[in-house]
Parts: C-alpha cells; sequence; structure tokens
C-alpha cells in the first residue's frame, strides 16, 4: 500500500528565488495542510481513539443522579419554605386573636369602670350627706383616717391640668412648626441677598475690568498715536534735510563746477579739465565737520527714536503689571467671598441640624422636676 504523503513534514516548501512564487508556495502549503486536517478530523475511526465508553456512561449517569438529587433538594426546600410560611401565618393569626380577645376585655373593664362612676356618682348625688345632730351620736362628728372630701375638686383640677397641659404642648408644636417654616423662608431669602449681592458684585467687577480694558486701549492708541506723530514728524525733518543737501549739492559752485569756465574758445563742445584745480583745505576742512555734524544728528535722532521705544516698552510693561496685579487681586477677592459664603453655608447647616436635633427632643415634651407639671399621675394621699 503505497504511503500518503504528510505536507506538515515537508522539509523546504518555499523553496525558489522569485517572491510571487514563494508567497504561492506558502499559500499552496496552508492549504494542503487545512485540508489534510480537516480529513483528519473527519474520520470517525481516529477521533474515536483512546475513548473509554463504559467512563463516559458512569459520567452521565452520575450527573444524572446529580441533577435528581438537586431537584429533590429544591422540592424539599420549596416544601418547608411552605411550611414556615404556614406556621408564621397561623402564629400571626393567633397573636391577633390574642389582641382582639384583650382589646374586647380592656373595653368591657372599662366600660364597667364608667358604669360603676357613673353609678356611684348618682348615689352620692342621690345621698343627703347633711348631719342632724337630733338623729346623730357623739361619733357622726368624728373625721375618719384616709377619708379625702377634696377628691371631687382635685380630680376636676388635675383634669383641668391635664388640659392645659395637652393645649399647651399643641400650641408648642405648632410654634415649632411655624418656626421651622419662618426659618426655612429666611433661609430661602438669605440664599435670594446673597444670589442678588452676588450678582451685583460680579456685575461690578465686570464694569471694572471693561474699565480698566477701556483704559488701557486708550492709553495703547495714545501712546501710538504719539509714536506715528514722531516717526512722521522726524520723516519730514530727514526728507526736508536731505532735499537742502540735494539742492545744496546741486547749486554750490564749490561742489557743482561751472561747465561755462571749462569751455574751451577752440569749440562749443569742447572742455578745458585743466581749469578745476580743486578744494581748499579750509573747504575741505568744512565739509568733513558738516559729514560729522550729519552723522551726530542721525545718532542724536536714532538714540531718541530708540529712547521712545524703550519708554513704550515700560508703559507696557506697567501697563500689564498693573493688569496683572488687578486680574490677581480679582481672583483673591473671588476666593475670600467663596469661602466666606462655605464658611456661611457650614454654619447654618450645622445651627439647622441642631435645631432638628432639639426640635426632636422636645417633640413631646418632658415633665421636669420642679416645673409646673412636677407630681402629676401620682397620689394625693
Amino acid at each position: 500500500m503505497a504511503l500518503e504523503r504528510n505536507p506538515a513534514i515537508e522539509t523546504d516548501p518555499f523553496r525558489g528565488s522569485d517572491d510571487a512564487v514563494k508567497q504561492q508556495a506558502k499559500i499552496d502549503f496552508m492549504r494542503r495542510r487545512n485540508a489534510d486536517r480537516v480529513k483528519r478530523l473527519l474520520n470517525s475511526k481516529q477521533r474515536a481513539i483512546g475513548a473509554d465508553p463504559a467512563a463516559l456512561a458512569r459520567q452521565i449517569q452520575e450527573r444524572e443522579e446529580a441533577k435528581l438529587e438537586e431537584q429533590e433538594e429544591t422540592q424539599a426546600y420549596v416544601e418547608y419554605e411552605a411550611h414556615m410560611r404556614d406556621v408564621v401565618e397561623e402564629r400571626e393569626q393567633s397573636f391577633k386573636a390574642q389582641d382582639r380577645e384583650f382589646e374586647r376585655s380592656l373595653a368591657k373593664e372599662w366600660d364597667g369602670e364608667v358604669a360603676e362612676r357613673a353609678e356611684r356618682r348618682a348615689k352620692i348625688a342621690s345621698e343627703d350627706l347633711r348631719c342632724d345632730p337630733a338623729k346623730t351620736g357623739p361619733a357622726g362628728a368624728q373625721v375618719f383616717e384616709g377619708e379625702d372630701p377634696t377628691a371631687e375638686e382635685r380630680t376636676k383640677l388635675q383634669n383641668l391640668n391635664v388640659r392645659s397641659w395637652l393645649a399647651q404642648q399643641e400650641a408648642e408644636k405648632a410654634a415649632r412648626v411655624d418656626e421651622e417654616k419662618d426659618e426655612l423662608l429666611r433661609y430661602a431669602a438669605y440664599e435670594r441677598f446673597v444670589a442678588a449681592e452676588r450678582a451685583d458684585l460680579e456685575d461690578e467687577e465686570n464694569e471694572e475690568r471693561s474699565r480698566v480694558r477701556y483704559e488701557l486701549r486708550v492709553k495703547n492708541e495714545e501712546d501710538a498715536e504719539r509714536r506715528r506723530l514722531v516717526a512722521e514728524a522726524r520723516k519730514r525733518e530727514v526728507a526736508q534735510i536731505e532735499a537742502a543737501e540735494i539742492d545744496r549739492r546741486l547749486s554750490d559752485p564749490e561742489l557743482c563746477e561751472n561747465t561755462a569756465v571749462a569751455r574751451s574758445a577752440l569749440g562749443a563742445h569742447r572742455y578745458r579739465p585743466d581749469h578745476f584745480k580743486g578744494f581748499a583745505r579750509e573747504q575741505v576742512a568744512q565739509l568733513l565737520k558738516e559729514n560729522d555734524t550729519l552723522v551726530e544728528e542721525n545718532y542724536a535722532a536714532k538714540s531718541e527714536e530708540k529712547q521712545i521705544d524703550d519708554d513704550y516698552d515700560a508703559s507696557q510693561a506697567e501697563l500689564l503689571r498693573l493688569a496683572h496685579d488687578e486680574e490677581e487681586r480679582y481672583r483673591h477677592d473671588v476666593w475670600r467671598r467663596n469661602k466666606k459664603y462655605e464658611d456661611d453655608v457650614v454654619a447654618q447647616r450645622a445651627a439647622e441640624r441642631e435645631r432638628r436635633r432639639k426640635s426632636e427632643r422636645d417633640r413631646f415634651g418632658a415633665i421636669a422636676p420642679g416645673g409646673f407639671l412636677d407630681g402629676f399621675g401620682k397620689s394625693a394621699r
């Protein structure tokens, strides 16, 4: 039987010198390797090698048993939850029944006490408590220990005290509610005031910045106009000096030789250059002195222009420094106002929390020792 060629063990599948040939060889090699891999995967005999059917069956059975056990545990947990719900509901029903029975017995007891008090009041009202000395003996004037002749008045006074205390508590509660509302209104008004003040400050600061910018712009325009005027004046002066110099050179007989003097008698078109003998020493010295004067004037003009530029740069630096200082002051003021506002808000929040805690603490009032209701609910005997 012929052996099948395995492309995975080829020694040099990319043999060749041309790049296109090498690329095509790579593609063919990858295709052959993928085809061989697919053939191996589709072969059921090779794919089943090494499998254990008994172990696989045991694993499947164990998984099914675990699934059944989990279902049984889930069902048992559901039944336990239902039983617990029934027990809890039964106990709640029994507690509610006991509460209803207690409420009925308590209402019956209170009704009996009300009827007893009404019967006692009717009996007392029907009896004649006046003492007839002719019908009674010396024992009728005795006072028995424990007798309370002022019980009814004391009861009325206690009722009045209770009603006044309840009215006072209701009034204090209403006052606290009104005070909370007023505090909220005051806080809202304060917030509006702070917002308005902040808006006014911001408007003022914006106006101040606009004014400073406008003054800087005006100052810059004035400096630019002054520099322009100085430059124009200097330019006109230089033009005048140059025009005068040109005119002097053109009209000065020492610098411009008269051609009529050098003309020859032999013809109008002939000249005698030997007539011009040059300048004298005094004239040369005067020309050099004038040249030095022109150089000094040019140097002075340049120095003046440099001084003007330095003054302008110094003024610009001073303006920038002032603007920077103003900006730093504005930032510091903004930070200080924000810090003050934050501190005020924190203090108000702390005061509000303290007031709420005090309100919660004093909501139902208290009977303080030595106060108006001290001893309330205690027997007078």
